[in-house]
């Protein structure tokens, strides 16, 4: 049964024994049954991963949504000369495969351009939120 104030309780949790919330771990706290004995303290899985704070996490988040963001905006540029060129080129010739060219990668392009909305509506949103 662990005793309450005990160390390795106290490291899992953050707090030290007089209610700090630094992690410290060479602070011993005021008593600890482990140490009056004699006894080594336990070691937990947690010691040995350093937690992910929450601006970690937030620059992660807005990292990888970043990428994505300027995946598909050049994307979504460069097909748009494409997209123009297959439909002016089927104006001028009236070939049907250029039309069927200019419809492929139009979808193409529209299903990349609403991503790119997306993903920059998110990235707006942890603009705000995150920072």
């Amino acid at each position: 049964m662990r005793a309450r104030g005990c160390a390795h309780v106290e490291r899992r949790c953050g707090r030290g024994a007089q209610g700090r919330t630094d992690f410290d771990r060479t602070a011993a706290p005021t008593r600890c049954p482990h140490r009056d004995r004699g006894q080594p303290l336990p070691r937990l899985a947690e010691e040995e991963h350093t937690p992910v704070e929450a601006l970690e996490f937030a620059r992660i988040q807005f990292g990888s949504t970043t990428i994505y963001h300027f995946f598909f905006v050049p994307l979504s540029i460069g097909l748009v000369p494409l997209v123009a060129i297959f439909h002016t080129q089927y104006v001028r010739t009236g070939e049907e495969r250029y039309r069927r060219l200019a419809k492929f990668w139009g979808k193409f392009f529209l299903i990349i351009f609403a991503m790119g909305i997306v993903t920059g509506i998110v990235q707006e949103f942890q603009f705000g939120m995150n920072w």
